[in-house]
Parts: structure tokens; sequence; C-alpha cells
């Protein structure tokens, strides 16, 4: 079955009620040898009776029912039984453009991992998009540097690096590396997983092909409160420098690592304690267990050349909270 199968599409669903009629309608009009694995997440809403609707009327459509556990097992579940040559993933809020079949199936041979286009609430100038690129080995450093940065590998792209969405992965460089999606950390666990992949891959190529549709969705993940996001940012940093040890890229990012530890955090300070309802000794209670932590105290005390964040950081090492509470709302968008 696996020789018939191109792409498994792998869907992790919770409470996406509002929007998979348009997802999946997107995915299976194409007419191909394809699979949709969505995984139903704990879902409280008619999530899953929706999936189950179209997997009686289309073989394609697979559905595994699991416990709340996060996206990150939901993909990790997908995997485990997805049989297609290339993986996909597609958020169930997103939607894919009609020739996303085409597309993928004119991936050149020995391609590990192939990126795409996207469209975010407008379409792309496709006239502006970059030619056809290659990535091989030799250029892992650069890709890192560039993910790190929160960046797209060249400006105007239309592919964000982090995202595991409008890519294409070899279901084999996955297998054979066991490249998953981390456990536990649920801030940038797409991040972790794109490092491995990366690092795994021996050419990557680029394709200026919208096939991809993000929907701004202000209930998702990304726009939420995320309770206790200090400590889930700092359990991420440390897996980061990990991973990056583990792949041997540490050296070669650390300005870049350091970098993204000092505005990590100072967005997680932004969006969740001084956006909540903390008293002025509950701010100092935090802004002690960012101090204490041995590898952001190290971020920290490191130079920075942005005077914006200079400014931010010298307020959090002498607690300066009215200071931050004023800077937090002149600067209440962007990053740090």
């Amino acid at each position: 079955m696996s020789n018939e199968i191109l792409i498994s599409i792998i869907i992790p669903v919770y409470n996406a009620e509002k929007y998979l009629n348009k997802c999946l309608d997107s995915i299976l009009i194409e007419n191909a040898n394809i699979e949709v694995v969505c995984v139903i997440d704990g879902s409280t809403d008619n999530s899953e009776n929706i999936c189950k609707t179209y997997q009686n009327h289309d073989s394609r459509v697979k559905v595994y029912v699991q416990e709340n556990q996060g996206v990150s097992a939901a993909r990790n579940n997908g995997l485990k039984h997805a049989v297609g040559q290339w993986i996909l993933f597609v958020d169930a809020d997103d939607y894919l453009e009609n020739d996303y079949f085409n597309a993928i199936s004119r991936i050149t041979e020995g391609t590990d991992i192939a990126f795409f286009a996207s469209n975010w609430e407008e379409k792309l100038d496709q006239s502006k998009l970059p030619n056809v690129c290659e990535f091989e080995q030799k250029d892992k450093d650069y890709l890192i540097r560039q993910m790190i940065k929160s960046s797209t590998f060249t400006p105007n792209s239309g592919c964000p690096l982090r995202s595991p969405c409008f890519k294409a992965y070899r279901r084999e460089l996955l297998l054979k590396n066991n490249i998953l999606f981390p456990i536990g950390v649920t801030i940038g666990e797409d991040f972790i997983f794109n490092i491995n992949a990366y690092t795994s891959a021996n050419k990557i190529t680029y394709y200026p092909i919208p096939i991809y549709n993000v929907v701004k969705n202000e209930g998702s993940a990304t726009h939420r409160f995320v309770e206790d996001m200090i400590q889930k940012e700092i359990k991420f940093q440390s897996e980061l420098k990990r991973t990056l040890v583990r792949c041997n890229m540490y050296d070669n990012c650390i300005n870049e690592f350091n970098s993204e530890q000092k505005s990590g955090i100072l967005r997680c300070l932004r969006k969740q304690v001084f956006s909540g309802e903390y008293t002025e000794n509950e701010k100092k209670q935090l802004l002690n267990s960012i101090l204490n932590n041995e590898i952001l105290n190290t971020a920290f005390n490191t130079r920075d050349n942005n005077f914006k964040r200079s400014l931010i950081l010298f307020c959090v090492k002498h607690k300066l909270i009215l200071c931050l509470d004023c800077i937090f709302k002149l600067f209440n968008k962007g990053n740090y």
C-alpha cells in the first residue's frame, strides 16, 4: 500500500469544527493517491463526528482518536499510521491550494524535504518569489541560523523555517532518523522537530509555488494566552540547546541562540506577566525565576547591540517593574 500512496497528510485536530470542512474539502478535491490522517486530540466539540463523516464517504480519510495530549503527540500518532512516500502536515484551521498534489509530485529525485510558499491572509505575488533553489548538507548552518532568528531562508520566499507546515518530508528520512516531535515541549516543538529534520536531510529544495493557506485564528495556540508561558519557554530553550549540541550546531549558532533566548523570554514577559493581573510582588518573583535560571542568566549577560532589547534587559535585571510596565505598553507588539 505504501507504494500506492504518494502523500500522507497529517492533521492534528482539536476543537476545529468551524474550519474542518474547508480544510478537508481543499485536500480531497484532488482525485489522487493520497491519505488524510486525522488525529482527534481529545476534542470536545463536533470535530470527531465531522472527520468520521468524511471517513465514511471517502476511504482515503483515516481517523484516529486519542485523549488530549497536545499537538506533538497528535502529529507523532499520525506519523505512526502514515504510509505515504511524502508527509505533509496541515493545521485543521488552514487549507491547501487545488494544485498541491501536482506540486508535490514534481519534487526532484534526491530531495529529502521540499519547501513551498504559503499565503498568509492575502495571496502572494508569485512574480516576486525567488527561483527554485537547493540546500545541501554544507548549507545546514545557514538554515539553522536563519530558523533561530525566526526568519525565512531568503526574503519574500513565503516559507517560514520553523513551522512543519508548507513543507513535504520524505517519510523514509523521518523513519530512518527517528525524527519525532518532542513530548512535553509545548512552545517551539516544531522548531526542535525541524532542526533534527534539516540536519539529517541530504538535500532540501525550495519551490516557489504557494500551496498552503494560513488562516488567522485568534483562538489558536499562537494567539491565545498560555498559562505558565515563561516556564514553558524556559523548557523549550533548554531543549533547543540540547538539540543544537546533539546536532553539533551549537558552537556555530551561539550568537543567534543567545539572541533568541532573550527575545523569547521578553515576548513571554509581555504576553503573560505584563498583560495579566499580577501584583508587583508576583512580577518580581517571576523575574527572579528568570534571573536564577543558569541558561538564561548566561544569555542575559551577553552583550546586546539591540537598543530596545538592552533597555528592557536592564530593567529586568534591576527589577524595575514600573519601567517595564511602561515599556511593554509602549512596545505592545513586535519582536525584541
